[in-house]
């Protein structure tokens, strides 16, 4: 009886999504929040900026009601092209929150938008304990890209594959495995991990060694995916490997046909099979079995 061996290999990362700047408008007195006399509220400093005199990537003065879309003009040109703004609110006490969501693969590396705290500058908003926070709501992320190896070894000898694409098709997969001389007929499926459907590129492929030369219990393949050839980038990118099922050979068989025979036929437990010619290949004789 032979029950394939099945592993199962994994490119796993994070999910691929968008980094996220949150700024609020909050106080925590009777009165509404409202702007000073002059229509002025807070400003903003994109990450790069300065709050200290003379400001840089500065916006100009915002006022505590602003909606999603003047506060996406006041930071146009400093936030990277294709960012949106959303708006929440209004809260208690007239406050309002803001989130400033960046296109996918664009982060400032865990910095955040900051408010203009001192000089002509600082935060002109009135109300009882009136202030304006910035945080970094959400990191962005980066999809998996880049290529991995797989290295074969069993009985001291070890053979590995030439570099492969982190999202190659089962085809490409069997095609790497199978030039390897140690490996025979591999069978692949696959199905993608990117469960939120976030884009990240995260997939697996299920690969059976069908053959019979690798029947039984195999060692587990292996893997690089740090190597200067072979190499993944992106936010948690990495390669695993894992043994779905195990193999399971009872009885292999080997059978040698003398040079001079011209055919041959195979005798099984007081059954002799079908007569075949010197050369046929292994499903004829599993067939005449």
């Amino acid at each position: 009886a032979h029950n394939p061996e099945i592993q199962t290999i994994s490119a796993k990362s994070e999910d691929y999504v968008n980094e996220i700047h949150t700024c609020k408008t909050y106080g925590d007195g009777t009165d509404d929040l409202r702007d000073d006399e002059f229509g002025r509220g807070f400003i903003l400093v994109a990450p790069g900026g300065s709050t200290n005199y003379p400001l840089k990537r500065a916006t100009c003065w915002l006022r505590h009601n602003e909606t999603a879309g003047t506060m996406h003009e006041a930071l146009h040109g400093l936030m990277p092209d294709g960012f949106e703004v959303s708006r929440r609110g209004p809260f208690a006490r007239e406050s309002y929150e803001w989130d400033i969501i960046l296109p996918k693969s664009a982060t400032f590396g865990g910095q955040t938008l900051r408010v203009v705290e001192n000089g002509g500058g600082r935060v002109r908003l009135e109300g009882t304990n009136a202030s304006v926070n910035c945080t970094l709501s959400q990191t962005g992320t980066q999809k998996i890209n880049g290529h991995f190896k797989l290295t074969f070894n069993q009985n001291g000898f070890e053979e590995s594959t030439s570099p492969i694409r982190h999202n190659s098709t089962n085809e490409e997969i069997e095609a790497a495995l199978e030039s390897l001389e140690m490996i025979h007929d591999v069978i692949v499926n696959s199905n993608s991990m990117d469960t939120n459907n976030t884009g990240s590129g995260a997939y697996q492929w299920h690969v059976t060694f069908n053959s019979l030369r690798n029947a039984g219990n195999l060692p587990l393949l292996k893997t690089d995916f740090a190597s200067p050839d072979a190499k993944l980038s992106g936010t948690g990118a990495r390669i695993e490997i894992i043994e779905t099922r195990m193999g399971v050979s009872m009885d292999v068989l080997k059978f040698t046909i003398p040079w001079n025979s011209d055919d041959f036929s195979i005798s099984l437990n007081g059954i002799e099979g079908q007569v075949l010619p010197r050369g046929s290949p292994a499903s004829d004789l599993q067939e005449s079995m």
